[in-house]
């Protein structure tokens, strides 16, 4: 088990520019029990710090320009960011349904100094409708969106994690 507190300050594109979580993981030895993760996105990069009894491991990887957002398995409302900044982004550019927007992804819970961004793109399918792929989701996820862009429901059926 995991609680977790997460506040996140988002760009007008909805995409991510600086998030705080919180993690307590009660049955982790005491000094790895509290982790702090902040992480800062640029233009073209994104800083991360992860910090418990042991230490600060801090890490920067660069974006090449693209929307980042967070994974965390499980954690809906961080997909309803993927889906709302990429659905902004094809919007803004004019993208035709059915063209996916490439998103890059930081990883809290995994070893983010052994692992550099993730690579995942959403795929605007018209009508609300839009899908999620990326490296550590086998499958495509399914959402349904509103007029704000805000996540009505998703759907792993097509994947790994139902």
């Amino acid at each position: 088990m995991r609680v977790r507190h997460t506040v996140i300050h988002l760009n007008p594109d909805g995409s991510i520019k600086h998030l705080v979580m919180d993690i307590h993981t009660p049955g982790l030895p005491a000094d790895r029990r509290g982790l702090k993760v902040t992480a800062d996105v640029t233009a073209d990069k994104v800083h991360i710090s992860k910090t418990d009894g042991t230490g600060t491991l801090k890490r920067d990887f660069a974006t090449g320009g693209a929307i980042v957002e967070a994974h965390v398995p499980q954690m809906y409302s961080l997909y309803e960011l993927y889906f709302a900044a990429a659905l902004k982004h094809a919007t803004a550019s004019k993208l035709e349904a059915g063209k996916p927007v490439q998103i890059r992804q930081f990883y809290i819970d995994r070893q983010f100094d052994r692992f550099p961004l993730g690579r995942g793109s959403v795929t605007p399918r018209g009508s609300g409708k839009a899908e999620i792929a990326h490296d550590w989701l086998s499958g495509t996820g399914e959402a349904t969106m509103d007029s704000t862009n805000h996540l009505l429901n998703y759907s792993g059926h097509r994947t790994h994690i139902r």
